[in-house]
């Protein structure tokens, strides 16, 4: 009966991603957006082996307003299919319109892990540019107050506040190998005393004034679910553990949240299927299941104009669907280096 259940399911998974490739394709993306719809399809036709959206991704990526993400996007997707040069080209152009920011330095990983594919070590010029970028972070926030001190950041999110900076840091060490900066752990525990109870686990305040604006990744528990996961794989420590499983345990509480990444219920599922890979508990699993059919049902429901963007739109919805047959290999798209990507040496299965 249990096996019948999940086949419907990816069933049903695999329904909705042929139908949101098909939108995707039918209503070829802005400039603006272009570079998350074109990563979009790169992941899906990945994920899919599905050598005709990839070729449709190559060719509306090199249309794409010439961003940050989009230089980013194209060493990916150069990555890809394999080419050295261009990837050469794309990371030449991310690296100088590198800015200091948490997601930049995101993204730095993701080009690392990638460059590892045709090296088989790490590339010198990220390392550099990495290493630099958290410094500057680091040496911004070393005379900042404590956090919930109103005269400093009060954002607690991933998205623009402290889930945010100090996941991109532990990130940051754990790809490239280089040390934390000092304070980080101090960072930690200042901000444990945010962690609300609930009913299920632990919820997580967007603001140090304590103000919730759900679940999702940018503000709420989905980022903290990434954060303590990967706060626990650096240390191993049972409390950061613990902390990252009360928070996907109320996580997964309610479903009315908005459908897409960024602050709903597909960024939810994501958290909770990175949960999954570093545990391999079935519970993280389920629930992520159960997040991705309600994304899918809430998207069906209220579509915005802004539908066809990676992170508040159908394109992040679809990743997913198409990724939950491999959990193994599913993370977040921009947040976190798929982890088959971070095998040395020639690309293996």
């Amino acid at each position: 009966m249990r096996s019948r259940v999940r086949r419907a399911a990816r069933s049903g998974l695999e329904v909705f991603a042929d139908q949101a490739i098909e939108e995707l394709i039918r209503q070829p993306p802005g400039r603006e957006t272009s570079a998350g719809i074109a990563y979009a399809a790169h992941r899906i036709a990945a994920a899919r082996g599905d050598a005709n959206l990839a070729s449709w991704a190559e060719r509306t990526i090199a249309t794409a307003e010439p961003t940050l993400e989009t230089h980013a996007v194209r060493a990916l997707i150069s990555r890809g299919r394999g080419d050295s040069e261009a990837f050469e080209t794309s990371l030449k152009a991310f690296l100088a319109a590198l800015d200091s920011s948490p997601g930049g330095v995101r993204l730095l990983c993701h080009l690392l892990a990638a460059a590892r594919g045709f090296h088989g070590e790490p590339v010198p010029s990220i390392l550099e540019a990495g290493g630099r970028q958290v410094e500057t972070m680091w040496t911004e926030l070393a005379d900042a107050p404590a956090i919930g001190d109103p005269r400093g950041l009060t954002d607690l999110g991933a998205a623009h506040g402290w889930a945010g900076l100090l996941h991109a840091t532990l990130l940051w060490s754990e790809h490239s190998g280089q040390p934390l900066p000092e304070g980080i752990e101090e960072r930690l525990h200042q901000l444990t005393s945010f962690a609300a109870k609930s009913s299920a686990g632990i919820q997580w305040p967007n603001t140090a004034r304590g103000s919730f604006a759900g679940r999702g990744w940018c503000g709420g528990g989905a980022g903290h679910i990434l954060l303590w996961t990967l706060a626990h794989r650096e240390w191993n420590e049972p409390r950061w553990l613990r902390l990252a499983e009360e928070s996907a345990r109320d996580n997964v509480t309610r479903l009315d949240g908005p459908a897409n990444l960024c602050c709903g219920l597909a960024g939810q599922a994501y958290a909770q299927l990175a949960l999954y890979r570093h545990t391999g508990e079935l519970e993280w699993l389920r629930n992520a299941h159960v997040l991705a059919a309600a994304a899918i049902d809430r998207h069906r429901q209220q579509k915005d104009s802004r539908d066809a963007s990676l992170y508040q739109g159908s394109a992040g919805v679809a990743v997913l669907a198409a990724e939950l047959a491999r959990p193994d290999r599913a993370a977040m798209p921009m947040v976190e280096p798929q982890p088959f990507l971070r095998l040395t040496g020639s690309d293996r299965d």
